[in-house]
C-alpha cells in the first residue's frame, strides 16, 4: 500500500508509532519554536531580566519529550513562582510592621527556608525549590529596606515562561 506524501509529511505528527520513532527530532523543533516563541515575548513586554523567560522554557521542555511530563513540571514551577511570591510578601510585611531587630528577619527566613526544604524532599519536590528559591530573590536586599526588584522581575518572566 502506497502512502501518499500528505501521509508521509503528516504521519510523524499524527501517528503515535512513527512520532515515536521521531521523538528526537519533534523535541527539537518544539523545543527551538518555544524558544523563539519565549523571545518575541520577552522583545513585546520588556520585562528587565527577560533571560528567565527563555530559561524557564528549556528548563520546562529540555529533558521532558512528553506532554503529561511538560503539564506536570511547568504547574509545579508555576504553583512554586506564585508560592514563593506570597512566602516572600508575608515576611516583607512581617519585616514592615513588627518592627524587629534584623536578627528576627534572618531567623524567619532561615525557619522559612527550612520548613520549604523539608517539604521539598517530602513532598513539594520542584515545587519546593522554587518557593524557596523565589521566596529568597525577593527578600534578598532585607538590608536596604526594599524588596529584591530583581526577583519580582524573575517571578513575572517564569509566570510568563
Amino acid at each position: 500500500m502506497k502512502s501518499t506524501l500528505y501521509q508521509r509529511v503528516t504521519a510523524p505528527f499524527t501517528e503515535p508509532y512513527v512520532r515515536y520513532q521521531h521523538a528526537d527530532v519533534l523535541h527539537a523543533i518544539r523545543l527551538g519554536t518555544a524558544v523563539i516563541l519565549a523571545l518575541l515575548v520577552n522583545k513585546l513586554t520588556n520585562l528587565p531580566h527577560g533571560e528567565w523567560t527563555t530559561i524557564t522554557v528549556f528548563i520546562i521542555l529540555g529533558l521532558l519529550q512528553y506532554q503529561g511530563a511538560i503539564y506536570t513540571k511547568a504547574k509545579e514551577r508555576v504553583l512554586g513562582t506564585l508560592l514563593g511570591i506570597g512566602t516572600a510578601l508575608g515576611v516583607l510585611w512581617f519585616i514592615q510592621n513588627a518592627g524587629a531587630w534584623p536578627w528576627v528577619d534572618y531567623a524567619l527566613i532561615g525557619l522559612l527556608s527550612g520548613i520549604i526544604g523539608y517539604l521539598a524532599v517530602r513532598k513539594l519536590g520542584y515545587t519546593g525549590l522554587l518557593t524557596g528559591i523565589t521566596m529568597l530573590m525577593i527578600v534578598s536586599d532585607l538590608g536596604h529596606n526594599s524588596i529584591g526588584q530583581d526577583g519580582i522581575y524573575r517571578a513575572l518572566n517564569i509566570l510568563l515562561g
